[in-house]
């Protein structure tokens, strides 16, 4: 783990640069680019920033605050909100040091996730209560809710093909059990997620590539010990992450996966926060392949050409489930293999 520094000018109007801080939020596909915020603690000022390894950090903006949340998988995009006024934000597309607000409308728009091209976005719209967006080329969407409570959502990641938002929705009136975490694509609409046994409320907070694989967490008002972080498949459905490690072998003896924050392309890398005691630190989980119906390679429940790209990726790569002959060897024989079940529709 390596800082990437504080500046020390960004916050003329404050003197004091001891009391300034920093976050990372998002970083390009190769993760040679990140986007984050630096903070000045005392009024909780932030400025956003661009950093890679030969500029170091450089503000998004000379002028006013905002901050970065996502960035697009070249590095060359980054989304997040721009402060408008006192408690007033606007969320925005930043490319080559030109920063625009996505939607004037005169409501509050935070930018949380966009797609790896850059060219579409997902947030919250509102204040309280908000609705979870989507902006494209097309323009702006509201997202709407799941029923029961009231009309309260929000997106906080995007796919990076675009199609899948994630983030929470409201079911219930009272508000201890009020959020549920949820996945949107434009077939299914906004569909919630569930909770953890044990919890009451839940969020989802990131999404692979195809939306396949969602990631979040539960929790329980109030006990922080009822935090638990979580992974949703269509296949499995919402399921405990520190269960699915430790039945692959891990041992998390004293630990807690508090928060799960996002996933790789592929679903089988996820990053969050976990706990030991008192002591609280980040982590990286890799999760083993688990080998489905070959057809259906990106297990997301259809058979198209997202699966050819998901095999030839770990083919070329000599990884993952590519071995579908299972003869031990990833080589010419699997691509056969692969297109004789495919072509086929399915493995039955």
């Amino acid at each position: 783990m390596i800082g990437l520094g504080l500046p020390e000018d960004w916050f003329p109007e404050f003197e004091d640069s001891h009391s300034f801080a920093s976050g990372a939020t998002a970083c390009s596909g190769n993760g040679d680019i990140v986007t984050g915020y630096v903070v000045e603690n005392e009024n909780g000022n932030l400025k956003g920033y661009r950093w890679d390894a030969s500029t170091g950090l450089v503000k998004l903006i000379d002028d006013g605050y905002c901050a970065g949340r996502d960035i697009s998988y070249d590095g060359g995009i980054i989304t997040g909100e721009t402060y408008t006024g006192f408690l007033t934000a606007a969320a925005f597309s930043w490319n080559n040091g030109s920063l625009t607000a996505l939607y004037n409308s005169g409501v509050q728009t935070l930018g949380w996730g966009m797609s790896h091209d850059g060219q579409t976005y997902a947030g919250t719209y509102g204040g309280f209560p908000s609705q979870a967006f989507l902006y494209s080329e097309a323009g702006f969407e509201l997202l709407g809710d799941i029923p029961g409570g009231p009309e309260w959502s929000g997106a906080n990641a995007l796919s990076g093909d675009g199609t899948t938002a994630v983030g929470y929705g409201s079911d219930h009136d009272n508000f201890q059990d009020q959020y549920q975490a949820t996945r949107w694509t434009r077939d299914t609409g906004m569909v919630g997620l569930g909770r953890l046994p044990g919890t009451r409320l839940s969020s989802a907070f990131g999404v692979s590539r195809n939306g396949s694989t969602v990631v979040g967490y539960c929790w329980d008002s109030g006990n922080s010990l009822a935090e638990k972080a979580f992974i949703w498949t269509p296949a499995e459905g919402m399921r405990d992450l520190k269960a699915v490690l430790q039945s692959q072998g891990v041992d998390l003896t004293g630990w807690r996966l508090n928060i799960a924050y996002a996933v790789s392309d592929d679903g089988r890398t996820i990053v969050g926060n976990a706990s030991f005691g008192f002591h609280s630190e980040a982590f990286v989980a890799h999760l083993a392949a688990t080998c489905g119906c070959a057809a259906d390679y990106d297990q997301n429940g259809g058979v198209d050409g997202s699966d050819v790209e998901a095999f030839f990726n770990d083919w070329s790569n000599g990884v993952g489930c590519a071995d579908v002959n299972q003869d031990g060897g990833i080589d010419g024989s699997d691509v056969e293999s692969f297109f004789r079940v495919w072509e086929a529709g399915g493995c039955n």
